[in-house]
């Protein structure tokens, strides 16, 4: 694969990323209160198994700077949310892909990543936004959700890992 098409396959996933984190937080309501699918961090998950942890790292950051422009809302406290919880997800899940091939699988990697996500954003939440302990009484309904949505991205990923074969390389462009 030469450079430009290396670039090219990243920009798209970038695009596509910013699209389904567009399309979700404008249109499909919360599972939970203040809970969504996380339908971009399929991409990103596609982006770390194709190319690593660095390209996750620069897809979930790039969706979420892209995507907070699109709905005006950059600097504020979803898109401080949204981009914490997008890079430590994305940390983690490269680091348990990378780590555990053999020993997790795409749902495992996802519901790691999700609860990775959830956890950082509570964290944050605590520490510049609220300060408050009570934040932490969701703990429990954001851990539910992230096995719920996490093991929903791991299926749609292994679908499309059949699909699309990118488990090494990226082949839909």
């Amino acid at each position: 694969m030469t450079k430009t098409q290396k670039l090219t396959r990243i920009a798209l996933l970038v695009a596509l990323a910013t699209i389904l984190h567009t399309l979700e937080t404008t249109y499909l309501p919360p599972i939970f209160p203040w809970a969504r699918i996380g339908l971009a961090n399929i991409i990103t998950l596609i982006a770390i198994i194709s190319f690593g942890m660095k390209v996750g790292v620069e897809v979930a950051v790039l969706r979420t700077i892209l995507s907070s422009l699109v709905r005006g809302t950059l600097f504020s406290p979803t898109f401080i949310l949204g981009l914490s919880g997008g890079i430590v997800s994305a940390i983690v899940m490269g680091i348990f892909y990378k780590a555990g091939k053999k020993l997790f699988s795409f749902i495992g990697i996802s519901i790691i990543g999700a609860v990775a996500n959830n956890l950082t954003q509570i964290i944050v939440v605590y520490f510049i936004l609220i300060k408050h302990p009570g934040c932490f009484y969701l703990l429990p309904l954001f851990l539910l959700s992230s096995l719920i949505t996490g093991f929903f991205n791991g299926v749609v990923v292994i679908y499309l890992n059949k699909q699309l074969n990118f488990s090494g390389r990226l082949t839909f462009v």
